[in-house]
């Protein structure tokens, strides 16, 4: 069974009209049909054999003809957001926190107990956020001991915090890349 493949092209000014019998896909047999002919199959007296070269030289033409500027602003457009993305990635500076909950609370003051190995990367003049019940409040690290670090809480003359409450504490210890904690997080082994 074979099945036509009607299509346009343009020859020395005029329209015709290929039509395609395909009986297989090695062998299509196309006509170029004249524009007064009936579109549903080639009138015998203006049939004119269409090659495949015409039809594959008209693709090149088209190909020569398209500027691909919107290929072209598109692949700079990713180019664009790649560079931002990389410079983000190496550039940019995420907080790095230690946090504790055991903290007790003393009259303008905060005593965080952390583990040995975190106490040496805390230094004087740190901030660190305080949770008591629910709000957080800003603070600095005052002073440090070998087995505690003092934080001093700002006075708050409209709710002052009681002594028993329940408290957790967050250091910023350092900042670092995004790439730095992409490498590190990779590094580490799995669980």
């Amino acid at each position: 069974m074979g099945s036509e493949v009607p299509g346009t092209i343009e020859r020395a000014g005029d329209r015709f009209h290929p039509t395609c019998h395909v009986t297989s896909h090695r062998n299509p047999t196309c006509y170029s049909v004249s524009k007064g002919s009936p579109p549903n199959g080639p009138n015998p007296k203006n049939e004119h054999p269409m090659n495949q070269g015409i039809a594959f030289a008209r693709t090149l033409r088209a190909l020569d003809a398209d500027d691909f500027r919107a290929s072209k602003l598109g692949l700079l457009a990713a180019a664009a957001l790649l560079a931002a993305w990389t410079w983000w990635m190496f550039a940019a500076r995420v907080p790095q926190y230690e946090s504790t909950s055991n903290v007790r609370i003393e009259a303008g003051r905060a005593i965080a107990h952390f583990p040995a190995d975190v106490m040496g990367r805390i230094s004087v003049g740190q901030s660190a956020l305080v949770r008591v019940n629910g709000s957080a409040i800003s603070s600095r690290v005052q002073s440090i001991s070998s087995d505690h670090i003092d934080l001093a809480l700002p006075a708050n003359p409209q709710s002052p915090i009681p002594a028993s409450s329940s408290a957790s504490a967050d250091i910023e210890t350092t900042r670092v890349s995004p790439a730095s904690i992409a490498l590190r997080t990779l590094g580490r082994p799995r669980q």
